[in-house]
C-alpha cells in the first residue's frame, strides 16, 4: 500500500503544470475568432502575481486596463473616461488555471476551471499559450512573448488607480 501511495503521488506531479510560478511578466498577442471566423487582434503586457493580482496592460487596438485582484476586476477604459468595477465571485487568475492544469502531451496541458476548459502549452520551458473558448462560443487565444517567471515585481504597478474624472460603474 506505502508503494502503491508513493507511485501514486509522483504519477500526479509528472502530470501537473511543470513550471513553478510565484510571478509572470510578459507581452502578448490574443487573438478572439467568433463563430462566423472573425477575429480581433489585441495586442498588450501582462504582470501577475500570486495569489490571484494581475494587470492586463492592452496597448493595440485600444488602449485599456483590467486589473484582477482576487474576486474583483477593474476595467479602465481611458478613450470612454470610464472604469468598471465588478465582483466576479470565484477567482479567475492565471495561477489557479496553471495549477489545475493537467499533462496531455508534452507541450500541451489542459484545466477544467469555473466550468471552462483550457488548454495551456509549454515551450522551452516556458509558458507559451493559452486558449478557451468564452461563454460566447468565441475562440479566445493568448500567446505570450518576452516572458520573464518569478522575477520581483513592484506591487503598486499591479494597483488599479482610476482619474477623478472618470465614470465609474458597478
Amino acid at each position: 500500500m506505502r508503494i502503491f501511495l508513493i507511485t501514486l503521488v509522483g504519477a500526479v506531479h509528472l502530470l501537473a503544470f511543470p513550471i513553478a510560478l510565484e510571478t509572470l511578466q510578459a507581452d502578448f498577442t490574443q487573438t478572439i475568432t467568433d463563430e462566423h471566423n472573425q477575429s480581433v487582434v489585441y495586442e498588450g503586457t501582462l504582470k501577475a502575481a500570486k495569489p490571484a493580482i494581475a494587470r492586463w496592460s492592452y496597448t493595440k487596438p485600444i488602449h485599456k486596463e483590467i486589473f484582477v485582484h482576487g474576486d474583483r476586476v477593474v476595467v479602465i477604459e481611458p478613450e470612454l473616461e470610464q472604469a468598471i468595477i465588478r465582483d466576479i465571485g470565484e477567482d479567475i487568475d492565471i495561477f489557479s488555471i496553471l495549477k489545475s492544469a493537467e499533462k496531455r502531451s508534452e507541450t500541451h496541458y489542459e484545466a477544467h476551471f469555473n466550468e471552462r476548459s483550457y488548454h495551456v502549452y509549454i515551450k522551452a520551458n516556458q509558458l507559451s499559450e493559452i486558449r478557451y473558448e468564452d461563454d460566447f462560443a468565441n475562440l479566445t487565444r493568448i500567446i505570450f512573448h518576452q516572458i520573464v517567471h518569478n522575477a520581483p515585481l513592484d506591487e503598486t504597478s499591479l494597483e488599479a488607480v482610476i482619474p477623478q474624472h472618470f465614470d465609474l460603474i458597478r
